[in-house]
């Protein structure tokens, strides 16, 4: 035994059963030739594709809007607010009317009086457009938070999860 390193065979043991641990898992979480292993799909940024992820469950929110909404007692305009990362979309319903979602980008949407405003970050509203997460979890975890009515997100949390599965399929 060499007096300058002591032997301890059982740190010897944990630090090598830590490393067969974190060398597969680092190489799972980032390959090294990820844009081809995975046909370019990491090419883009996260961000960039949470962001396609939210175009199309607006979408689908869209479609699942164009019907009317008759647990609904008048109409009513919601608006999920993104931060920075991301424009605000803005969904309109009725109970007898069909509805629409989509980003508020004109100055008549802006103009439009909201009943509720939902914050959440961009990751969240991707989370709950694949059905990972849902709306009540959502808010009860405090990753979103609510201005206003918190009746009318309730209401329309049905038709979120309705959206959510037709963003799935």
């Amino acid at each position: 035994r060499s007096l300058r390193r002591p032997f301890f065979p059982r740190k010897r043991k944990q630090a090598q059963r830590r490393r067969r641990w974190l060398v597969p898992t680092l190489k799972r979480r980032w390959p090294t030739d990820a844009g081809a292993e995975y046909g370019g799909l990491l090419d883009r940024s996260r961000s960039a594709q949470m962001a396609d992820q939210v175009q199309a469950f607006v979408a689908a929110l869209d479609a699942e809007l164009k019907q009317p909404v008759p647990s609904l007692k008048k109409a009513v305009a919601l608006r999920f607010d993104l931060g920075a990362s991301s424009p605000p979309y803005l969904l309109v319903a009725h109970p007898t009317e069909p509805g629409r979602a989509a980003l508020q980008m004109d100055d008549d949407d802006a103009a439009t009086p909201v009943d509720c405003t939902v914050r959440c970050e961009l990751g969240t509203l991707a989370r709950l457009a694949d059905g990972s997460l849902k709306p009540a979890a959502a808010y009860f975890r405090g990753l979103l938070s609510i201005k206003g009515d918190r009746s009318i997100f309730t209401t329309l949390g049905g038709v979120v999860a309705r959206a959510a599965e037709r963003y799935k399929r």
